[in-house]
Parts: C-alpha cells; structure tokens; sequence
C-alpha cells in the first residue's frame, strides 16, 4: 500500500470519540455524592455539639436575665411575631395577586 493509498484511507474515516464506560463514570460519581454528604453530615453533626456545649456553659449565667426581661418584652414579641407573619403571607401572596392582574 502506498503512502498517498494510506492517507486517503485514513482521512476518509470519521475520527471516533474515545470510549467511555458509563457504569464507571456513575460509580465516580456515587462515591464522590456519598463522600461528600459524610462530610456535610460530620461538618453538621460537630457544629450541632460545638453550639449545644455553648449553649450549656453560657445559660446558667443567661437564663436568669432573660426570665427578668421577658415579662415587659412580651408585647413587644407579640407584635413582633404577628408583624412576621404578616409579612410572611404577604411574600406567598405576590405570586398569586400578580397572576390575577393585581399590581403588587
């Protein structure tokens, strides 16, 4: 075979993408999902204990203020908290009103 035979032979085929192994690539990926919910479970689970151990040295010396405070603040918390709600309904309604022609 000559060498112009040879060129004509390998131009006139299409170049081929190289193989890939599906099975494999999804088992990558499944180890590196799991891998990676470990280390957002372990990440949560020590910010959890380190929070929990905070909130038990600093409470004995917290509790008693927020017990002296919260008796004049319980109005306050009251409106707080409706006002919160009302605001809340108000951002779920937008959507809705907008759909209905209402300008919001």
């Amino acid at each position: 075979m000559s060498d112009d035979a040879l060129k004509t032979l390998l131009m006139a085929d299409e170049p081929t993408p190289p193989a890939r192994d599906i099975a494999f690539t999804l088992e990558v990926m499944n180890r590196v999902a799991r891998r990676r919910l470990i280390e957002g479970v372990v990440t949560l689970v020590l910010g959890a204990v380190a929070v929990s151990a905070l909130l038990y040295l600093v409470m004995p010396y917290v509790t008693p203020e927020i017990a002296r405070l919260g008796a004049p603040l319980l109005p306050a918390v009251g409106i707080l908290a409706a006002l919160g709600v009302i605001a809340f309904t108000w951002e779920q309604m937008k959507p809705s009103l907008r759909q209905y022609g209402i300008p919001v």
